[in-house]
Order: structure tokens, then sequence, then C-alpha cells
């Protein structure tokens, strides 16, 4: 009985908090369903891996700014609006790495205007 009404409040808590999530979270651009949350959230870890990688000095400024322009210039060949979020995810990305410490400061200018 207590597993069961437990299950059904963590459902209830999940499905208030996506709402929340979406309603709060994304700054520049508010995806419309699964897909573009997946879009976002893919372009937000790109983002994270390269601003790692490129602190740890395992790739150079230039092929991590190549590399960011191939990623998120392959949406725009798809469409404008895929274009904005996967560009919104990465700079989002982007910048949860600088609120990491200073060291991911330097990610900055992968970011896009």
């Amino acid at each position: 009985m207590y597993k069961k009404l437990g299950i059904l409040i963590f459902f209830i808590f999940c499905a208030n908090l996506s709402n929340k999530i979406k309603a709060d979270f994304f700054q520049e651009v508010q995806p419309k369903d699964g897909s573009e949350f997946f879009l976002y959230g893919g372009a937000a870890g790109v983002a994270n891996t390269l601003c790692q990688i490129f602190v740890d000095n395992k790739i150079s400024i230039n092929y991590a700014k190549r590399t960011k322009t191939d990623y998120v210039n392959y949406f725009k060949e798809k469409s404008k609006r895929q274009y904005d979020i996967a560009n919104a995810g990465f700079n989002d990305g982007i910048s949860s790495m600088e609120q990491q410490g200073n060291i991911f400061k330097k990610c900055s200018f992968l970011k896009s205007n």
C-alpha cells in the first residue's frame, strides 16, 4: 500500500518538476516536444565535453572552434528552429561549465552571440 502511494507521489512530483524546468530553465528557446528537449540536451552535453577536453589540453583552440561550428551548423541545414535550439543548448552548456570554476572561463570563446 505504501509502496504504491510512494510511486504515485513520485510521478506527481516528476510531472510538476518538468513543468517547472520548462518554464524556468530555458532562457533563449522553449523546446516544444521531446525531440527538441533531446536536441537541447545533446547540444549542452557536446559543449560540456568540448570545454572539458579543451581545458585538459587534449585539443587546440582552433579545433574546438571548428568542432563547435560544424556541430551547430549541421542543424542550420535542417531548419532554423533546430539551429536555434542547438545553439541555445550549446551556449547554456558552456555557461554551466563556466560556473564550475575559473579554469573553465576560457571556454567562453565557444559561445555564440
